[in-house]
């Protein structure tokens, strides 16, 4: 159906908007059509529409009871609308069907669940037989203490090391500037195709969060500091909350113009591209020429002020919205 060639063709263009909307007329006029459910599940998934991806995604699950990795993107899902306990049963089917399934060892790390899912009498298989010397005996125990102290110090004195080598604090803006760096890194690495991107989706999502954090942390001794609404922006767009980006790139340029704070040209690049990123991606309405024009303009300016600030992806949707 060409609507659902549409929307796939939305979908890894990375316009998740307007993807979700073909989307959700393919679903309604072709409920048995697994493929634009699949897409349908996805797509909310990229908006951090949770809730509504579960239920594109048990869609799959009913339409294809027998593929594991339609259990496993459920069970993805359902963990990050924090249903724990229908993860667990959504990854018990799954076990059910295929206890080896590559995602399953992934994915019970994400619930705590370090269990390997043996049966008793599977256990029992690997036993040692009862008249052979147990690992460590009289011989040996000497040695196995000489390695347990090792194993211990290496633990313990390794991170410590690490620790005092850092550059950056926590709660710095160094840190969450790091954070984000990571998250937008993570984000690059996301496949095209929909169900196998659920973890790296989600550690974004993570890294953007601990980002929040820092720079809430940073700003509290000093509210006035605008390399903190840039993280905070970026955060945010990183969650594809483009309100709140918005907001905080606003915030943040405000910052700049006022006597005695300042900032650098790096900065203010920074915040006018994610303005521009947001913009763009909230353009509609009868102000939808004007915010394009306005994305168009900060972008430029982002990029004259530091040719480093630059986003693809934000071309891409200008060229496409005209």
């Amino acid at each position: 159906m060409k609507t659902l060639a549409d929307a796939i063709a939305l979908y890894q263009q990375e316009r998740y908007v307007d993807a979700e909307r073909r989307l959700a007329l393919v679903t309604q006029f072709e409920p048995e059509n697994v493929e634009a459910w699949m897409y349908y599940g996805a797509t909310l998934a990229k908006l951090g529409r949770w809730p509504q991806s579960v239920e594109a995604l048990r869609q799959v699950v009913r339409l294809r009871p027998d593929q594991v990795s339609g259990y496993c993107e459920l069970a993805a899902a359902l963990i990050e609308a924090d249903d724990r306990a229908g993860a667990q049963a959504v990854l018990d089917q799954a076990a059910s069907l295929d206890p080896d399934h590559p995602n399953l060892a992934g994915l019970r790390s994400r619930l705590g669940d370090t269990s390997s899912g043996r049966t008793a009498a599977a256990a029992a298989q690997v036993e040692p037989p009862a008249d052979r010397p147990g690992l460590i005996n009289d011989g040996n125990r000497l040695w196995f203490m000489l390695a347990a102290l090792g194993i211990l110090l290496l633990l313990v004195i390794v991170p410590l090391a690490r620790r005092g080598s850092s550059t950056v604090a926590p709660g710095s803006i160094e840190s969450a500037e790091a954070l984000v760096l990571q998250a937008e890194r993570e984000r690059e690495s996301l496949a095209r195709q929909p169900g196998e991107d659920f973890d790296v989706q989600g550690r974004v999502g993570q890294l953007a969060r601990e980002a929040e954090a820092q720079a809430q942390i940073a700003l509290g001794p000093n509210p006035r500091q605008p390399r903190a609404y840039a993280v905070l922006a970026a955060a945010s767009r990183l969650q594809n909350n483009y309100s709140q980006a918005l907001s905080q790139a606003n915030e943040g340029l405000d910052l700049i113009g006022q006597p005695g704070v300042g900032g650098d040209a790096t900065v203010m690049a920074r915040l006018l591209l994610i303005r521009a990123q947001a913009q763009a991606n909230l353009a509609a309405g009868p102000g939808y020429a004007t915010a394009l024009a306005q994305a168009r303009a900060d972008a430029a300016e982002a990029a004259r002020l530091d040719p480093t600030a630059t986003d693809p992806e934000l071309d891409r949707l200008l060229a496409q919205r005209r």
